[in-house]
């Protein structure tokens, strides 16, 4: 049938039999075709060129012994192909989405040819061919790690998994090519447990290489192999990537639903702000998704959305990321994934803090005047939690500061409506020592120290 546009992407390693069936009054698939489908005659021609068929097929009108099925039925073979092939193509005139001589029907199906029985042509046609393809080795499910370049260099590894039924002889690379730069490199992958592969002879081929000084872009990392038995190339044209640009990382996130206390059982709605820290360079179509670390978590599934994020800036984001916790007084692990389209690329780390039923009682009141409460944990390594409170909508602002009075940081800076609320500072990449953390709203500030011991 149509082909989804999966031949936009993939290619036939070997001439192969082709048996096609397709009705002209077909109001599913449309025989022109759609924006989703090729059309009859556009499949037919993939599969003619691809077997290296004749051009000039034989048609036969096969009789119309059932005048009544208001369609009638052309045998079109196109043969003298490549590898003992040949493309048989089923032309049903009038013929509706159905399958000619089904017992079953539904009401969208229109006529349903009765003058060939499709489950026979299929059986007689593939009787007479084997399947080069199962015994082939190939090399599936690739691997890269880390996901991200940075300018100064690293180690990327390439890993892929070999289906070998036969033990075949086999050849196993990495091709790396860059989306929009000319950069193209490739190198042998081993199964002998001394390049980062898994133990020697497990199928599992790996490799590493050192890559520094590449253009800022996305690269794609394909396995190709080679059986020497059969002789056959598995081009393998799905790939994982790797990325010179960013990194994007977490900024901070903050509650963003009414309930702004973590307790047992509450599912809590967060906001996340990434910062792209990069010297340069925009990243686009970005995504986050988050995984629990450990079992206290239950999350939501989707995928947050960002607006573009130049260097050096951050974006919040478009969506919530809603987490509901099954145990109290813990601080609960997340890691946060980030992808540029749909592809992942950089990750981080984040905890939220359950409190105990003492704190919740304290804090779950209507607050009656503004606060800012002490961080926790204090000390931290590299991350804690601030909490604080607002009797009525103000505009917020949190930062942190070093002992010079140097703002190193701003957690909070918008508007927000009477409540209790918590900000997470992520601390990696500052020094250790003794920070102030400052809250400042409408006739309102509070200063409180922190420790912070890497």
């Amino acid at each position: 049938g149509p082909l989804y546009g999966l031949a936009d992407t993939w290619e036939p390693v070997f001439p192969m039999p082709v048996m096609y069936i397709h009705g002209t009054a077909d109001g599913f698939a449309p025989y022109n075709g759609s924006v989703y489908y090729w059309s009859a005659v556009k499949t037919v021609n993939y599969w003619v060129n691809n077997n290296q068929c004749s051009s000039i097929p034989d048609t036969f009108n096969v009789p119309d012994i059932v005048p009544e099925d208001n369609c009638t039925m052309q045998k079109i073979t196109f043969t003298s192909c490549d590898g003992n092939a040949e493309v048989v193509f089923y032309k049903g005139i009038n013929m509706g989405h159905s399958w000619p001589e089904s017992k079953t029907s539904y009401p969208a199906e229109g006529n349903k040819n009765l003058d060939i029985n499709a489950n026979v042509e299929i059986l007689n046609f593939f009787k007479n061919y084997t399947n080069q393809l199962v015994n082939m080795a190939y090399a599936k499910t690739p691997e890269v790690f880390p996901h991200f370049i940075p300018p100064q260099g690293d180690t990327l590894r390439m890993r892929a998994r070999l289906v070998n039924p036969d033990n075949h002889p086999v050849t196993v690379s990495a091709v790396i090519e860059g989306v929009k730069s000319a950069f193209k490199d490739s190198l042998p992958l081993f199964d002998d447990g001394l390049h980062g592969d898994g133990a020697a002879g497990d199928n599992l081929w790996g490799n590493k290489q050192w890559l520094s000084g590449l253009d800022l872009d996305n690269y794609t990392v394909r396995i190709p192999s080679h059986d020497m038995a059969e002789d056959i190339n598995y081009p393998n044209r799905s790939f994982v990537s790797f990325t010179t640009s960013g990194p994007v990382v977490l900024d901070r996130f903050y509650i963003s639903s009414s309930d702004t206390i973590v307790n047992t059982g509450d599912r809590i709605r967060y906001r996340f702000v990434l910062r792209n820290a990069a010297e340069s360079g925009t990243i686009k179509n970005i995504k986050t998704e988050i995984v629990a670390l450990d079992t206290f978590a239950e999350l939501s599934t989707s995928r947050l959305i960002y607006d573009d994020l130049p260097a050096g800036e951050t974006v919040e984001s478009n969506g919530q990321h809603s987490i509901k916790f099954t145990e109290g007084d813990i601080a609960a692990k997340f890691e946060l994934k980030i992808y540029s389209d749909d592809h992942y690329f950089w990750s981080d780390t984040f905890s939220v803090d359950v409190r105990p039923n003492a704190v919740e009682d304290r804090i779950m009141q209507s607050p009656k005047e503004f606060g800012l409460y002490q961080n926790y944990p204090n000390p931290f390594n590299p991350v804690t939690m601030i909490s604080y409170q607002l009797s009525m909508n103000s505009f917020v602002e949190i930062s942190v500061y070093n002992l010079l009075g140097q703002r190193v940081a701003t957690l909070v800076n918008r508007k927000q409506p009477a409540g209790h609320y918590q900000v997470q500072w992520d601390a990696r990449g500052y020094a250790s020592g003794i920070y102030f953390y400052k809250l400042n709203t409408d006739g309102f500030q509070e200063v409180k120290k922190m420790v912070l011991l890497q």
